[in-house]
């Protein structure tokens, strides 16, 4: 897609402001109608008081005045305040005694679940600074009589669990690990075997040598371009040693366990060895190399957990160091460094995923190390209490579907081990059982795009069908494995053939993290046939239409009006909106995601020009990376046959306009009412924009509006 193709755009001078109507069409197709319904979580307004961040990178208060929580009980979480803190929160029960709790962080996750009923909850600061004057406002929630439960392990409980473990911990204990090498070997997985077992006797087993310019040293005397190609052959040296480690400790598990000998072992060993012998402070550091830092780290755990017997003294013990050293970086950066800490600054995509990473490998090496008590009562909190910073209680997720699946991806490896070793199920989570109906709506079963975010354009569907799959083999939600199904049954009509292991962790993922294969799917009764045709995603303020979900030749339309603004992944787009239909894409994200802060990624596609969205005076728009630059979803409405939402993203421009208000009316199946309300109290003007694939006309005449899709 390039930056000026097919980009259309209509302008008018105002001097106190604009309205303005535009009728979109396009061709339909023959459909059953289908009664809609809003089914989505009632939207949840707060209230202003020392719990709200004055940075916009600062915790939100949860539950918001008015929530309705998607698991019993919710965790509580609020602004932290000074270190060393200790809160106390108060939860008001509608029909009972008051919950009472200490808290040593601004995360509290309950041990056991509220009843049924309209609570509140408010929170001080205790000791030195418990005063009357100290409370929060009152925080109204209500716990409903269907609201999952979800079982929340205590620190030192669940830590207890991992300690006492025998090896591999990350193995269950059977039926369930018969079970699953079974799959591997004997059932519907053995064909991802057979690739995995090739991969490991066809590949390459030479290891670079470890000195010159591989070492800190003497990456210090390189140029800067030199020192990026380096980077990116280490990374693919690495990536490749730990493939091999992965698939070979994969195979000696299998058929180690079927007793047919030590194949794998050899590999495994030697390329775990390998990954020992990497200086931790070097090239594959935290500070140069902060996601592969973490994944040599898991990729040791999981060795010194899996061949804990077949390794020696030495090697356990230096593998060990290694760990030590590798975790304790990103720990310090992350968890420690209160300029960043998660707890205090969620908003960190790889702090994030970091985390959980150094969760997973503190419940591996729990009573090798006393480090790993500290790293696991660090974050454990985070991850039982505040599983997902980049949506809510609706399954969103704020940086688009191509970074959601991504982040799946790598989390599953980290979620699998915790459960596999505490019993702290993360696929019980509000977030995780909702995520399934996110990706329903916006990538149902012929789906050409990714939505809106980085990589926006992608149209991956093996992909998105095995992060499914893998999401339903956990949560066993019948929504979930039905959308599988769909994606599969599409896929097979297409002749498309089964995805590559190309993650170098996926092999160990899918084919030992997940447990007993899916349950049979009945078509019968989980169906997508009853939902809505609209789904609205408060949390972060997404919304989807849909001609009819169940039909992948639908025409759907997609809006953002968002409270995640444009960080992150994300792109200056308040108040645009995505057309598709029969398969294709129609009114487009231009722009394309090469890398992250490239060229073509910060002059194009992050900002407002690139979106169908408001620009005025030349292309000015909302600024990018910006937390505050929020949209907001005021009101939406849905009734047979048509669709109607109102988003108001005056605060994305920063103060150069008044007001940015835009309503889109959706008459089923092939018409769009787009109408915008501009003011600005200086003279503008104001440009409408929007981009499509193939060139369009305007509707002129009486002849009726010209199709898009033709």
């Amino acid at each position: 897609m390039l930056p000026d193709r097919n980009a259309h755009r209509i302008t008018r001078s105002a001097w106190s402001g604009m309205a303005a109507l535009l009728l979109l069409a396009f061709a339909s197709v023959s459909h059953s109608q289908q009664r809609t319904t809003d089914d989505s979580p009632r939207s949840a307004s707060d209230i202003t008081d020392w719990l709200t961040p004055v940075d916009d990178r600062e915790m939100r208060p949860y539950p918001p005045d008015g929530a309705r929580p998607s698991e019993n009980p919710p965790s509580f979480r609020w602004r932290k305040m000074e270190s060393g803190d200790v809160y106390e929160v108060f939860i008001k029960l509608e029909d009972g005694p008051l919950v009472r709790r200490l808290s040593s962080t601004n995360i509290l996750a309950l041990d056991r679940p509220l009843p049924p009923g309209t609570h509140s909850w408010r929170v001080r600061r205790w000791g030195a600074y418990a005063d009357a004057d100290n409370w929060s406002n009152e925080r109204r929630f209500e716990i409903e009589s269907r609201t999952p439960v979800r079982q929340v392990m205590s620190p030192a409980g669940a830590f207890r669990i991992a300690a006492g473990r025998g090896r591999p911990r990350l193995l269950p204990p059977d039926p369930q690990r018969s079970l699953m090498i079974a799959d591997a070997y004997i059932g519907w997985k053995r064909p991802y075997f057979d690739a995995v077992l090739d991969q490991l006797q066809t590949g390459n087993t030479e290891f670079p040598e470890m000195d010159g310019p591989l070492s800190r040293s003497g990456a210090a005397q390189l140029s800067q371009e030199q020192l990026v190609q380096l980077r990116r052959n280490i990374r693919a040296s690495v990536n490749r040693v730990m493939r091999q480690t992965y698939q070979g400790l994969l195979v000696w598990v299998v058929t180690r366990n079927l007793r047919e000998g030590d194949q794998g072992l050899a590999e495994a060993r030697a390329a775990a060895n390998w990954l020992t012998s990497l200086d931790p402070l070097g090239i594959t550091s935290d500070e140069v190399a902060d996601l592969l830092n973490l994944r040599i780290a898991i990729a040791l755990a999981t060795t010194y957990d899996v061949m804990y017997d077949a390794l020696d003294v030495i090697e356990r013990t230096s593998m060990l160091a290694a760990i030590e050293n590798r975790v304790q970086q990103t720990f310090d950066k992350f968890v420690v460094d209160e300029s960043r800490a998660l707890a205090a600054y969620p908003y960190n995509s790889h702090g994030f995923r970091h985390a959980l990473g150094i969760l997973a490998i503190s419940t591996i090496m729990a009573g090798e190390t006393p480090r790993a008590q500290s790293w696991f009562n660090a974050t454990y909190p985070v991850f039982s209490g505040f599983g997902n910073p980049w949506g809510g209680d609706d399954g969103g997720y704020s940086n688009g579907i191509n970074y959601a699946t991504w982040d799946m991806l790598n989390n599953l490896q980290y979620w699998d081990t915790i459960r596999n070793v505490t019993g702290a199920d993360y696929f019980s989570s509000g977030w995780t059982r909702q995520a399934g109906n996110f990706l329903q709506y916006i990538i149902p079963p012929g789906s050409p795009t990714s939505g809106f975010g980085d990589g926006a354009e992608d149209f991956k569907p093996l992909l998105w069908t095995e992060t499914i799959r893998m999401l339903f083999e956990r949560t066993r939600l019948p929504q979930t494995g039905h959308l599988y199904a769909a994606w599969r049954d599409l896929l097979v009509r297409n002749d498309a053939e089964l995805p590559e292991l190309e993650a170098e962790f996926a092999s160990w993922t899918f084919l030992l993290g997940a447990g007993a294969p899916p349950a049979a799917i009945d078509r019968s009764t989980a169906t997508i046939e009853g939902l809505p045709d609209l789904a609205i995603f408060p949390s972060i303020g997404w919304v989807a239409m849909h001609s009819d979900l169940a039909d992948p030749d639908r025409f759907s339309i997609y809006f953002k009006s968002s409270p995640y603004g444009s960080f992150n992944h994300s792109h200056a787009d308040q108040n645009s909106f995505i057309i598709n239909g029969r398969q294709q894409p129609l009114a487009i994200d231009s722009g394309y995601y090469d890398t992250f802060r490239s060229r073509h990624h910060l002059a194009w596609t992050t900002q407002t020009v690139a979106h169908n969205a408001i620009t005025y005076d030349g292309g000015k728009g909302q600024p990018w990376d910006d937390l505050s630059a929020q949209g907001n979803l005021e009101r939406f409405v849905s009734c047979p046959g048509y669709d109607a939402v109102t988003g108001n993203a005056t605060q994305a421009y920063r103060g150069e306009l008044q007001e940015a208000r835009r309503t889109l009316l959706y008459l089923r199946p092939g018409t769009l009412l787009v109408h915008d309300r501009l003011r600005s109290t200086v003279p503008r003007r104001f440009e409408w924009n929007i981009h499509a694939d193939h060139k369009m006309k305007p509707w002129e005449g009486r002849g009726g509006p010209t199709n898009l899709d033709s």
